[in-house]
Order: C-alpha cells, then sequence, then structure tokens
C-alpha cells in the first residue's frame, strides 16, 4: 500500500463517512456523502456500514441513487440491525429502478468477503451498540501467495521441474495481510484485533475522560489518549483520527495529540478529520510526528 487517497467527513453527531479512492470502498454513509464526493462517487465499488446511528447512514438514500448502476457492487451491513433491511425497502420504493442495481449484504463479525481478486474484507467486533452485532468494525485485507518455507533456497531448476510436474501452486500457500482498519463507532478494544494494520481509521470521539460522562448509557465511544496507547500497542504503520467532537477546535485536537503522542513517545505517524470539514486527501497533513 504505497499511496491512498482518503476523502472524508467525520463529525460526532453530524455525520461519517469515509471513502479510500484506490480500494474503492466507503465506510459508512453520513449526510452529504454525495455532495462532498461529487464525481468520485462513480469509483464506489462496495460500501461498508459499521452501525445505524443517524449520523452514519442519512446519506445512503443517495448512494443508492446515484451508484446503483454505475458499478457498486454490494452494500455490507450488521446483519443483527434491522434498520438496514428497512432503509433498503425505503430506498428501493423511492428508486424502483435501483432494485437490481446491487445486493444489500448482512454481515456479522468473523466472516471475510472478497472485494477484488487481491482484496478481501474482514467484519470485527465492535463496543459501540450495547446488543452484540448491531455495531460492527472492518479490516480491508491483500490475499496473496508465498513460497512455502521448504522450498526456499532451491535451485531455479528444481522449481521449473516441480511446477511442471504437480503446478505452481504446489510451491506456495496462501497468505493473507491487514491494510485498513476502520473501527466504526466503538470503545477502544483489544489491540489484537488491528494488530499490523498499514493503516488504521479510529474513533476518538472524546479528548478528556470526564467529557465521556456525557455518553448515552451503554453506548461506547473511545477517548483519545486510549486510541493513541492501543495504536501504539498494536504496531500499526499509520493512524487516521476520526469522529472528533464538535465541541472540539481543530487547534485543541492537534495540541491534544500531540501532547499525548508525546507522553507516549509514539512511533506511528497520526493524522486527524478536524471536526466540521470535508478533507479531501487526508494523509497528506501529518500532525505526529511534527
Amino acid at each position: 500500500m504505497d499511496r491512498l487517497t482518503i476523502t472524508g467527513y467525520s463529525t460526532a453527531l453530524f455525520s461519517t463517512w469515509i471513502f479510500l479512492e484506490e480500494m474503492r470502498i466507503l465506510f459508512d454513509a453520513g449526510d452529504g456523502v454525495m455532495a462532498g464526493l461529487m464525481h468520485k462517487s462513480g469509483k464506489i465499488r462496495h460500501v461498508a456500514m459499521s452501525h445505524a446511528d443517524r449520523d452514519h447512514v442519512y446519506g445512503l438514500m443517495q448512494v443508492n441513487h446515484h451508484c446503483a448502476h454505475r458499478g457498486l457492487e454490494a452494500l455490507f451491513y450488521p446483519a443483527e440491525s434491522g434498520f438496514f433491511k428497512g432503509m433498503r425497502e425505503a430506498c428501493y420504493r423511492f428508486d424502483r429502478e435501483t432494485q437490481d442495481g446491487f445486493p444489500w449484504v448482512p454481515v456479522l463479525a468473523g466472516e471475510s468477503y472478497d472485494l477484488t481478486p487481491e482484496l478481501g474484507l474482514k467484519v470485527v467486533h465492535s463496543s459501540h451498540i450495547p446488543a452484540p452485532g448491531k455495531s460492527l468494525g472492518y479490516i480491508v485485507t491483500r490475499r496473496f501467495r508465498k513460497l512455502k518455507p521448504e522450498f526456499q533456497g532451491l535451485p531455479q531448476s528444481e522449481f521449473e521441474k516441480i511446477g511442471r510436474d504437480k503446478g505452481s501452486d504446489f510451491l506456495t500457500e496462501p497468505r493473507e495481510e491487514p491494510l485498513v482498519g476502520f473501527s466504526g463507532d466503538t470503545g477502544v478494544l483489544h489491540p489484537s484485533q488491528w494488530a499490523g494494520c498499514k493503516l488504521l481509521i479510529h474513533e476518538a470521539t472524546f479528548l478528556h475522560e470526564e467529557e465521556m460522562e456525557l455518553e448515552r448509557e451503554g453506548y461506547l465511544h473511545s477517548l483519545l489518549p486510549d486510541v493513541l496507547q492501543m495504536a501504539q500497542e498494536a504496531k500499526v504503520d499509520r493512524l487516521l483520527l476520526i469522529h472528533f467532537s464538535s465541541r472540539y477546535k481543530s487547534s485543541e485536537i492537534e495540541a491534544a495529540i500531540r501532547e499525548e503522542a508525546e507522553k507516549l513517545d509514539l512511533q506511528i505517524p497520526v493524522h486527524f478529520i478536524p471536526p466540521g470539514r470535508i478533507v479531501h486527501d487526508a494523509l497528506r497533513h501529518q500532525v505526529w510526528p511534527i
């Protein structure tokens, strides 16, 4: 993953949508997603929905309207959330010509799906909604084949002979590596869930612990210092923070990230999407290290 262009908007309570252009996947579909993407919306091939909170789903009808016959292949959503079945029917009633456009696929944590011959989508847990399975996260993975250990160091002539006799797949074994993790709304989970991700896109709604007391009971979000600690333990290569509360100014968030990262001696590049702003290349601006 040498280069990834990320366009997105993410402000807690108002709207969240994140588009990975080269991978052609949209995470969540909050209000304004089509207006924000405009011509880029034609590049969407898959949509992965984390949960049914209104700030993450109010753009779905426009996604359905604009993308049903423009190459969109599937929309994945939490199987345990009844909201999406109702939304699908509402979209079909509103735009009857889109009914055969693309499948809406109910998913469960632990399942995996093909996006392309090389890319997969792994469904993972989220702790945002108390009822199990109603909120989810995702990891985009890369699938490849690697030479089996017992064949390493063989002369080229031996490779060719085995390949002719038993086929090239006999020499290799399937492997999968995590590329991009997307948390959706969630409390901080065990680092092992995101271990090794090249990029982790994770919510960090609150900067200060005392502000978390305003949460709806049982509906978990994340605290910035906890996210940074978890990302360090997960050994992700890069971190993009989203879903900050609108109570914070961009400068306040930037200062808090740097302060907490310095405390941890954080070795991970950190980026963020400020509240109230569409960002068209989210990895261009790095807030840590300075």
